[in-house]
């Protein structure tokens, strides 16, 4: 039996055919005392047709939820009960992506679906524990080493367009 608002997965996979999907991504940032980006948090993840990857933490808006209440679900769900998060940039978000299966340039990489992902950037109050689609959490300073082959569904790029809103960000040198 599924939870209200919940589809069963053939209901969701055929429903994830033939419409776009609404989500809802959260970029995690922490900020040194000059309000500069010193790192951001990403989950790993298992990846459709490749190996786990890191990436921003996220997923769909159920029916009737506002973005702030499925952001809020997003976090505790994936980080953990034990977590607040703060909204950066006035609440707006940081950018909107597409993903689709389809390849084109005019999409990031997502072999299961098209969706459209309105991507926030936030500030998390408490110690993230990994669960549901999360198999870790990290957090990636400039000097990590973290590589774009090393991020799922071509986040990277989206990841480099959240962070051009915040002083301290791409320009940083982010990528290894």
């Amino acid at each position: 039996m599924t939870e209200p608002g919940e589809l069963d997965q053939a209901a969701w996979d055929a429903l994830q055919r033939i419409i776009p999907i609404a989500c809802v991504d959260l970029l995690p940032v922490r900020l040194d005392e000059g309000g500069r980006v010193c790192s951001i948090g990403l989950i790993l993840r298992k990846v459709p047709l490749r190996d786990p990857a890191w990436c921003l933490v996220g997923g769909r808006v159920r029916y009737s939820e506002t973005l702030a209440e499925a952001r809020t679900r997003q976090v505790e769900t994936t980080l953990g009960s034990g977590i607040a998060c703060t909204t950066l940039l006035g609440g707006q978000p940081a950018t909107v992506a597409e993903y689709a299966p389809s390849g084109s340039p005019r999409f990031h990489w997502d072999p299961r679906k098209h969706a459209i992902a309105i991507t926030y950037l936030v500030l998390l109050e408490g110690v993230p524990v990994p669960e549901g689609e999360a198999l870790d959490f990290r957090w990636f300073g400039p000097e990590s080493g973290l590589t774009r082959s090393q991020v799922g569904f071509d986040q990277d790029q989206v990841i480099d367009s959240c962070l051009a809103h915040l002083e301290g960000g791409p320009d940083q040198g982010w990528w290894r």
